[in-house]
Order: structure tokens, then sequence, then C-alpha cells
């Protein structure tokens, strides 16, 4: 089977290239042209109306530059030029006087101050972790909290189950409810409160592997409700065993049939990624681009729209996941559908916006925001984040500038 590509030519590398302002936006943005280009050594000629990445400062572009930001790491993050060239003229105080100073030297009366504002140590921690650093360092930390809760046993087996029950693995749990996985894990009744959580390094006896296979009447079925007991089966190499009483899911295809599976898909990647046997069978009749007559030609993205969706009924150190990405005008929620969908998500929409710099420069921006919940295994895992409120309308914000 010949492989789906897209060819670049001189036109199309210059009509991409045109979308940038500068190399470092066109390589984020469309890595694929970019190296093509660089490749057949047309980068510059195609690149002749950007700007160049790099300027000489002086000490009043450097101050003009500096009034843009409120604190010092973020004027180093996004002006990095400006940042260094400060420091080299020897201007570097002067041109930071206005910024908030978040390095605190924290005396002993300090430190008791702030730590009278909480209850208990973990509030502590989350609220002001430089106070509780100190603390510890200066040894006082015992001391600053003598008047707080321990809760780290005081929690019911009920309260437990229902804190646990917000986390898919027992990693999230750790990280988003350290004191009530610590409490369950000394007490012994991890396992216990943990149940609805898949075990993913557990080591499975052929025996059990058998037991779980005899759930399922199909290996897809098998593969997408039991992913770990699937996966260490195919590791092992008893798959075929354990899954010979499933029966095979054979289907008789007409072109017709074949004609509404292809309706369901915007492109044929995704035809191929949901359905390989209709693509195939598809391809062998000589009927593909019939059945592909609706679709869009997959070529680079637009990557003219950014987006941010809730994924519903799921937290992170208490506060709402949502999934920021870039996609193209053309495409509308398509891509958020698609990454909705292989994630197992239900999505709320909060922005599908259309931006004049490229989304995925933006996308990196917001990304710098919140929490991330590491998700993994499936498209678009890593560009999750919980946010709190206030982080949420930060992004918004960011979002409406461009």
């Amino acid at each position: 089977m010949k492989k789906n590509t897209f060819k670049w030519t001189l036109e199309k590398l210059k009509k991409e290239a045109l979308k940038y302002e500068s190399k470092t936006d066109f390589k984020a943005g469309s890595s694929k042209a970019f190296y093509a280009a660089s490749k057949r050594k047309v980068l510059n000629s195609i690149c002749q109306h950007m700007h160049r990445p790099y300027k000489s400062w002086n000490k009043t572009s450097i101050l003009i530059e500096a009034k843009k930001y409120k604190t010092r790491s973020e004027f180093k993050r996004n002006s990095m030029g400006a940042y260094n060239a400060s420091k080299k003229l020897g201007i570097y105080n002067e041109a930071t006087a206005h910024m908030a100073k978040l390095i605190q030297n924290w005396s002993p009366e300090d430190i008791h101050k702030e730590a009278k504002k909480y209850n208990t140590r973990s509030k502590f921690r989350k609220n002001a972790p430089r106070a509780y650093d100190a603390a510890k360092r200066l040894g006082i930390y015992k001391e600053v909290c003598k008047h707080m809760k321990d809760v780290r046993n005081n929690y019911s087996y009920e309260d437990l189950k229902i804190e646990a029950n917000k986390y898919t693995t027992r990693m999230a749990f750790k990280e988003g409810s350290p004191n009530q996985y610590s409490s369950a894990h000394k007490r012994g009744i991890i396992h216990s409160i943990c149940s609805n959580m898949e075990l993913l390094n557990k080591t499975w006896s052929y025996q059990e592997l058998k037991a779980e296979a005899n759930k399922y009447s199909f290996r897809n079925e098998f593969r997408k409700k039991s992913p770990a007991a699937y996966g260490y089966a195919h590791k092992k190499g008893w798959l075929s065993e354990i899954c010979i009483h499933m029966k095979p899911k054979l289907k008789y295809w007409t072109d017709e049939m074949l004609i509404e599976e292809g309706l369901k898909y915007p492109t044929r990647k995704q035809l191929k990624n949901n359905c390989q046997s209709a693509y195939d069978l598809s391809l062998r009749r000589g009927i593909l681009e019939k059945v592909c007559a609706h679709m869009e030609r997959e070529g680079p993205t637009d990557n003219d729209v950014i987006y941010i969706w809730e994924a519903t009924n799921q937290k992170y150190n208490g506060n709402p996941v949502y999934k920021i990405g870039a996609t193209s005008h053309r495409l509308g929620d398509q891509r958020i559908k698609q990454v909705a969908k292989q994630a197992g998500f239900e999505f709320k929409l909060v922005t599908l916006q259309k931006v004049s710099s490229p989304a995925t420069s933006i996308e990196r921006i917001i990304l710098k925001l919140g929490d991330n919940p590491k998700f993994y295994g499936h498209d678009g895992a890593t560009e999750f984040r919980a946010f709190n409120t206030q982080e949420l309308n930060q992004a918004l914000q960011v979002i409406s500038q461009f």
C-alpha cells in the first residue's frame, strides 16, 4: 500500500511561509514545511519577508521593553534578548526597579505570622511554599505548625474512598491528595480504596489473564475494557491462547456500506484510524476516491485557531482539567471531538477562537499556566492543564490579545 504523503512544492512552501513573521514561529507552527524548505536549501529565500528574531538593544529600548513586565521571571521568559542585554550593559537593576520582588528573606517572626493564617500543614505548604521551606531550613517548622491540625489520620474509610474515586490512577491520587493517600497507605487500606483504579504495573499470572479474557466476546472489547491485561498478555505472547473462545468480528462490506461508513469521517486519516477494514477494502476495490469524495485533502494545518475545552468530571489538585490546542478554522470542532473521543472524556467548549498569530505559539504560552495532570496514552495528552478560575481567566486574556 502506498503511503499517503503531502508533497511540498516551492509554491506551497512560499505560501506556508507567508503565514509567519519569524523563522521561529514558522518552525513551531509548520515544522514539516520548515524542514522541507531547509532540506531543499530554499529557507532563506522564502523567509525574506520575516523579521530577524534578534535586535540590537540599547538602554532606551531595554527600559521600554522592561516596562511591559511585572516580574523579573516574566521579563526573562518573554524577552530573553532584552533581559540579557540589560545585564551586559549594567542596567539590570534600573530596568527591573518597578518589578515585584518574589524572593523574600523570611525571618522567624515573618514565618510565625504567615503560618498563623493556616490550620493545616498542607494549606501552609500549598499557599506559602517559600515560608514553608524557610521554616524547615531554619529548624522551626514544628514550632510554627504546633497550632495546626494533624489531618493525616483523621479520615474515615468513607472519606478516603470518596477522595480516591476522583482519580483514575494511584499516581494521580498521590500527587493530587497526598495526605489522604499517605493515610490510606499507612493504615494498610490503599488497595481497597483504590480498587476503582487501573493497576498499571500489575504482574498478571496466566490464570488471571485467562479469567479476565473470559469476560469478553471480542478482542476489541477486551482491549478497550481491560487494556492492562490485554497489553500484558500481548507482551507475554499469550493473547492467541487466552482469546481462543472469542468470536472473529467479521463483516461483509457492500460498496454502499463502505460509502456510508466513509461519511462518518472528515478525513482519510480518520477513516483509516477508526475503520481500517473499510479503508483497505475500498482501496482494493478501487472505490476509495468515491468513498472519500466528501473529505478534505489533508495538508498542513492552517494554525489559525486556538481552543480550550473542559474535560467534564475530571479534577486534578481539586481544579477542573482543560485541553488547550491549535487547529484550523476550516475544520471547526473536529479536532476537539477527535481528542475527546480518544481520551474517553465528555467535553464542554470554553472557547474556539480564530487568531492572527500562529495558534501553536499562543498554545505554548497558555501551557505554562496551571498544573499538568500528566495524562498519557492518547493524542493530545500532554496539552491538558488543571486551572483555577484565575488561571482560566489568564488563559482567555492571553487569547484575547491575538
